[in-house]
């Protein structure tokens, strides 16, 4: 499966429990530029909206 982005489900997911896990955005382990930093932040921002 993928995501909006056509990234691997799991790479938004990682930023999505990253998010439940506690961790900060800036623990992204994507370099800037990359399609998995865009997939992962989008995960942990998700997470982030639905916990308000």
């Amino acid at each position: 499966m993928t995501d909006e982005i056509g990234l691997p489900q799991s790479v938004s997911d990682e930023g999505r429990d990253s998010f439940s896990w506690g961790l900060p955005r800036e623990d992204c382990p994507y370099p800037p530029g990359a399609d998995e930093r865009d997939a992962w932040l989008a995960g942990w921002d998700l997470a982030a909206r639905r916990a308000t």
